[in-house]
Order: structure tokens, then sequence, then C-alpha cells
């Protein structure tokens, strides 16, 4: 058994001990309440013209939150914030009848196994279940294990970090694909992905977050 499943199991039994409350307010029998989540900062701007990020990470409460689904094993949290993000998407892609997919960023192999899950994998699939349209996870896979984003702090610091971190497994040829990841901070790693799907011929790579 791995870390993941240890801590699944205890967050089960600490789940029916005691109840969920809001991350914001405390009220009860809910994660995250829509009155915490619709008094939460959107996202007023993005670091490139293809993403698109619905709040702000400077907003307490979604740091919070997404620290939590990436750290503390709050998989309960993706569904909350993914709701209006998947909703305001679908609208907007509704217009289309372009056939996108969604393809989440990948995680280096030893971080998904030791953390049990890859919370852009969870958002990637809350997001398709709302939007109706595919995920894959077939396409984009991680290259090597680069320095953890938070230890490198400057954009070009991170551009350089992720320089290479990507292979396409199979030909992404005329496929419309959209990136999914939960925080976009200057998008080196989604402008990595980006540029190895239309390396391997791609026809369109946008991409959407959680926050910026």
């Amino acid at each position: 058994k791995n870390m993941w499943t240890i801590c699944s199991s205890v967050s089960k039994i600490a789940a029916i001990l005691f109840p969920p409350a809001c991350l914001g307010c405390g009220k009860k029998d809910t994660a995250l309440c829509e009155s915490c989540l619709l008094r939460a900062r959107r996202a007023l701007d993005t670091p490139a013209p293809s993403v698109k990020s619905y709040y702000s990470f400077r907003d307490p409460l979604i740091k919070r939150a997404i620290h939590a689904i990436k750290y503390y094993h709050r998989k309960d949290l993706v569904a909350l914030l993914a709701k209006a993000v998947g909703h305001e998407l679908s609208e907007e892609l509704s217009s289309t009848s372009a056939p996108w997919i969604f393809v989440p960023i990948p995680m280096p192999r030893l971080r998904k196994y030791l953390r049990g899950y890859n919370q852009a994998e969870l958002i990637a699939k809350e997001l398709s279940y709302i939007c109706n349209i595919p995920m894959r996870t077939d396409i984009l896979f991680r290259k090597k294990a680069s320095k953890r984003q938070v230890r490198s702090h400057t954009k070009h610091e991170r551009l350089h970090n992720q320089k290479g971190s990507f292979f396409v497994s199979e030909s992404a040829q005329d496929l419309l694909i959209i990136l999914v990841d939960d925080v976009a901070t200057t998008g080196a790693t989604l402008t990595e992905a980006k540029a190895a799907l239309l390396r391997a011929g791609a026809k369109a790579v946008r991409a959407v977050t959680l926050a910026h």
C-alpha cells in the first residue's frame, strides 16, 4: 500500500467522526459553501492570452483550498472549485462545434505515487463531466522530474526549469487541446507543455486553471 491508501483510510474515518465544514466560514455539511465561493476574488489576468484562470490565487480562501487539495488529500474540494470554472467554460465552448479535448498536466511519476493522485487530472475529470468534453491522459507525459516550481523564483528560472519536461506519447496531429492545471503562476509549465504538443502536430492548444 502506498501513502495515499493509508491517508485515504484516515480521511474516511475523520469524515465520519468530524463532518465537513466550510473552509471559509465554518458552515456545517459542506467543504466550501456557495456564499464563500461567490465572494472569492476572480483572476484579473493570466500569464498568456491562451490561458484562462477563474479565481485569484491571492484570495486567502482559494489559496487555502488549493493547498488542501495538493497537500492534504482534500479531493472533496475539487468538484466545488471546478463547478464555476466548468459552467463558464461550457458556455464559451457551446458556441463552437470544434472537438476540443481536456489534457491534464501530468506529474512526475514518483510524486504522483507518493501523493496518490494528480490534482490536475481530478480537475480535468470534473471539467470533462460538466462540459461533456473527453479527457485524455495518454497523450502528454513528464520526461523528467524537474525542480519544484515553488523553489524557482523568477519567470526566467521557471521557464528554464520546465524546458524539455514533456513528451507526447502518440501523434497529437490536428487535435484541439485544452490543458488543465490547478494554478498558473508564470505559465512556464503550460508554455512548455503547449510547445511539446504543437511540435507533435496539435492544431491548437489553450489552457484552463482554477487560479492565477
